[in-house]
């Protein structure tokens, strides 16, 4: 009997010793596995840090155009300094007189990303003169159509952001230049809305023209088309919608060198809404 009582003490024993033993390895492990997750997120912020850097520098090495960089709580800013050369050739084909000298457009172009994946959430330029909202979700859908990021598809993503900026800020000066020349030269007096990229002309008869002018013109050489012809005064008997219809669909028709100079469009409105007028029909050339 006594020795069946020792024969069980000891396995009690032994078994505190086992479960005592466990205890330790399982504090220990836990001991491991919470190193772990510190130099886990350790690595993180290392690579976050890496990350920061990596984009600042990929943009000096992109962006030779471009001083004042910096990278501070997912902000990127750059300083844009756009050339807008003197012009001759291509542009001068409009009538107007070329840009004599090279000058510089500078803009303050502020991007957030998301500091994690880099993705890009928004952008704002400043002066806030030239529209990129298109811009800026055309880039975003680039970076929605990626399965995998890498530090490649982010350097693609913001080089597409940068560059197409960039060339919106280089056509709206050329823009700007075209329809001062325009308004020197034209004997009709008009209004340009650049949100809304409309010119609104105000031809004889009493009619406005309102005229939509392509994102990219006059760079990308496409047609200005015109969006539709308004009486002044609405109560004229003289000038039917019929009319304005068929004189619409007929300049929106004309052949593209017309439709690619605001002047010759304007020229080509009057002419054809002289064509069109009723015979015996009264009007007066408004100047405003």
């Amino acid at each position: 009997m006594e020795e069946a009582n020792w024969d069980d003490n000891k396995r009690h024993e032994s078994c505190m010793l086992i479960g005592e033993n466990c205890k330790y390895k399982e504090l220990r492990l836990e001991d491991h596995l919470r190193q772990r997750r510190e130099d886990w997120r350790d690595l993180q912020k290392l690579d976050d840090m890496i990350k920061r850097i990596e984009a600042v520098i990929m943009f000096e090495d992109l962006l030779c155009q471009m001083k004042d960089i910096s990278f501070t709580d997912g902000c990127i800013k750059l300083s844009l300094k756009t050339c807008i050369p003197a012009m001759g050739g291509s542009i001068c084909q409009f009538g107007i007189d070329c840009i004599k000298e090279t000058s510089t457009v500078e803009h303050l172009l502020i991007i957030k990303v998301v500091t994690e994946s880099m993705a890009l959430h928004a952008a704002e330029l400043i002066p806030n003169d030239v529209p990129i909202d298109d811009i800026v979700q055309a880039a975003k859908m680039i970076r929605d159509s990626m399965t995998r990021i890498t530090l490649l598809e982010v350097r693609s993503q913001l080089a597409y952001l940068v560059g197409q900026i960039q060339f919106r800020i280089y056509c709206y000066s050329i823009r700007s230049a075209v329809l001062k020349d325009d308004a020197k030269a034209s004997r009709n007096s008009f209004q340009h809305s650049e949100r809304d990229q409309v010119i609104i002309v105000h031809v004889f008869g009493g009619i406005k023209a309102f005229i939509k002018v392509p994102q990219n013109w006059p760079v990308s050489l496409s047609p200005l088309k015109l969006l539709s012809l308004k009486p002044l005064d609405e109560t004229s008997g003289d000038i039917s919608l019929s009319m304005l219809c068929k004189a619409m669909d007929i300049l929106n028709s004309l052949e593209l060198s017309r439709r690619q100079n605001l002047l010759l469009f304007i020229d080509a409105i009057e002419e054809i809404l002289l064509q069109e007028m009723p015979k015996g029909a009264s009007f007066k050339r408004t100047l405003q």
